[in-house]
């Protein structure tokens, strides 16, 4: 229920969110939604919340802010690539991505959102999605072209890409991106609620080892022969102390957690971004110099960060129904491969 909630929000608003400041008050049929979002933060960060008078007031303006931002990132994303077995040998990025063309109908069909998605719809010809990767380099030996002789003992850097993950399946671009956008807002609170809990933990940790070096120093009396002892538990608790001071993120209050929550709702994006970067390949997907005499073309990787998650390379795509492998067969394929 709440998932759809956050969808109806971000198409309500998608492309509108701009026009937004985080002051601003919404109106109209979406503020009665964003109020129950405002509760399914709290109920996702921490319910005790609550009891400080005006928290939703406090949280209403941070939580539009981070709708734009998401809204903003993910409608700059690229158009989706179509991912089939004829793009393999037509569209170098394709060619890139994935082995072969099998290996395509592969990481679609092995996906159960993606199976789920067709059977849910059956009049869909084609699925949208996110599909996730890593990419990967590895030094080899391999044939150049240098100062106009083929050598082949030239070092060479070849790029691939594994872990495939298709993520947030659609039967259209805007369902695929909307699935996006509550995906990331989604992970946002999560870390969000981690940090927070991660920050209460250090800080009753460093209290405890306090208290405990506070006992022991008073256990210690007042006895000259134990000055050199006293002394090092002084220097351990002021130690600890010091440490628990710098510590930037202690939430000893309600109102302290609050406020942690409102600031990273209202700067997301210290957690979350969509960044682009560039390779230039051969069509044997290995590195090539700019400026180079081999015939290549530039691989544009859009990555996307997501809170503590390390950057993957992202891409919206789709993907034909009639090149679904079925499953019965495909369940085979992952046999045979197994037992090889």
């Amino acid at each position: 229920m709440l998932a759809g909630m956050l969808q109806d929000i971000f198409q309500r608003f998608s492309g509108t969110f701009v026009d937004l400041v985080a002051e601003q008050e919404i109106a109209g049929p979406c503020a009665a939604n964003l109020d129950k979002m405002v509760e399914h933060v709290v109920d996702e960060v921490s319910p005790r919340l609550r009891a400080i008078p005006g928290y939703a007031r406090s949280l209403r303006g941070p939580v539009v802010t981070t709708f734009r931002y998401i809204d903003e990132i993910v409608e700059a994303i690229p158009d989706p690539l179509l991912c089939c077995r004829s793009a393999y040998s037509d569209d170098p990025r394709i060619n890139a991505f994935f082995v072969s063309p099998q290996h395509i109908q592969e990481v679609f069909s092995q996906s159960r959102d993606v199976r789920d998605l067709f059977e849910a719809n059956p009049l869909a010809d084609e699925c949208w999605a996110l599909m996730c990767m890593r990419q990967q380099e590895r030094s080899q030996l391999g044939m150049a072209l240098v100062d106009g002789q083929v050598r082949k003992d030239v070092m060479q850097t070849a790029v691939s890409f594994t872990d495939h993950q298709v993520m947030s399946p659609g039967i259209d671009e805007a369902t695929a991106r909307c699935a996006l956008k509550c995906c990331m807002f989604t992970g946002l609170l999560a870390h969000i609620q981690r940090r927070a809990s991660e920050a209460r933990s250090r800080a009753a940790d460093l209290d405890n080892r306090i208290a405990l070096a506070q006992r022991r120093l008073r256990g210690l009396g007042e006895d000259a022969a134990r000055e050199q002892a006293r002394g090092e538990l002084r220097a351990e608790i002021r130690r600890l102390q010091d440490q628990l001071s710098e510590d930037g993120l202690r939430l000893p209050t309600l109102n302290d957690h609050l406020r942690f929550v409102a600031d990273s709702l209202s700067h997301p994006a210290d957690f979350l971004s969509a960044n682009t970067r560039s390779l230039h390949l051969s069509r044997l997907a290995i590195k090539l110099e700019k400026g180079s005499n081999e015939p290549g073309y530039d691989l544009t990787l859009p990555e996307i960060h997501i809170a503590s998650h390390a950057p993957r390379i992202s891409t919206l795509v789709r993907f034909p129904r009639e090149e679904l492998l079925p499953e019965q067969d495909f369940l085979k394929q992952a046999d045979l491969f197994l037992s090889l």
